[in-house]
């Protein structure tokens, strides 16, 4: 496939993605600006991404589509087993020894193969600092981490709606490392039930004109739970629409009628696991 085409295609991706408003006005800049560009023009111009979401929001996903776009348009140089990887990095209190820098060069090490450096997108999620980031640990792990800014880009995350938490860690990065921060929302209701719908049509399936309220309905009680992880969760719900249909009916059309997932609503013990009123607990995962 051309650069180009390779290209529009990942753009096509990113496009796609639900809640992901600012990320899709940036990358789409960037396209028109590297149409016509030479490889490997970016690392040192572009700034790294600090992404804002709620939790199940999406970071992750974005991430992917972002690495493989940088990755097909010759944007920056890739060396490694993979174009990109995530690290989570855990909270150490004052005082004790902080290892978080040895552990992320051990991964990075093991990513990269027989390479000298890795080379990609390091996607690091930040959630475990809020609040922590005067501390001497933050400090000396962000000083390492501006010695590799030259041949790695980071996207930094963090799952949190209090705004002077998220500034006050936007300031700290800022210190160190050239960032631009994108808020990511949270898909709403009916992109989550379109992101259903095309799931499931993609699998050859259709759907009777009557459904997509019902859909919605089943939608918000889903999001609404403790079991909730973003993508998976709504890939899961989707497959377990398919596997109902399957064992209850005959009907060679593949159509999702109204009947369907009523009788589903009724009888699908994963949703009825889904509707558990326990407290809610939204975890990474679009």
């Amino acid at each position: 496939m051309k650069r180009i085409e390779a290209m529009q295609k990942c753009i096509d991706y990113i496009n796609s993605l639900k809640g992901a408003d600012e990320i899709k006005e940036k990358m789409n800049n960037l396209h028109l600006f590297l149409k016509d560009k030479e490889p490997y023009v970016l690392l040192n111009s572009i700034a790294d991404f600090f992404i804002v979401a709620q939790r199940g929001g999406g970071i992750k996903t974005t991430v992917r589509f972002v690495a493989e776009y940088l990755y097909v348009a010759n944007a920056i140089e890739f060396c490694g087993k993979e174009k990109w990887f995530s690290y989570q990095l855990n909270y150490i209190e004052p005082g004790n020894y902080f290892n978080e820098i040895d552990m992320f060069k051990q991964k990075m090490s093991v990513i990269k193969g027989f390479n000298r450096y890795f080379k990609g997108v390091i996607y690091i999620n930040l959630d475990k600092w809020i609040g922590h980031t005067e501390e001497e640990h933050f400090k000396s792990f962000m000083k390492y981490l501006s010695t590799i800014d030259d041949r790695v880009f980071f996207v930094f995350g963090v799952h949190s709606e209090n705004q002077e938490n998220i500034d006050n860690l936007y300031s700290a990065l800022s210190q160190y490392i050239r960032i631009d921060m994108i808020n990511q929302r949270f898909p709403n209701v009916f992109e989550l039930s379109v992101l259903v719908i095309d799931y499931i049509k993609n699998k050859g399936f259709s759907f009777s004109n009557n459904t997509f309220p019902l859909i919605q309905e089943m939608i918000q009680v889903v999001i609404s739970k403790k079991y909730f992880k973003g993508f998976d969760t709504i890939e899961k719900f989707s497959e377990d629409i398919i596997f109902h249909f399957f064992m209850t009916n005959n009907d060679r059309s593949k159509e999702i009628t109204l009947d369907v997932l009523e009788s589903y609503q009724k009888k699908s013990l994963y949703l009825k696991q889904m509707s558990d009123e326990q407290e809610r607990k939204i975890t990474i995962g679009f």
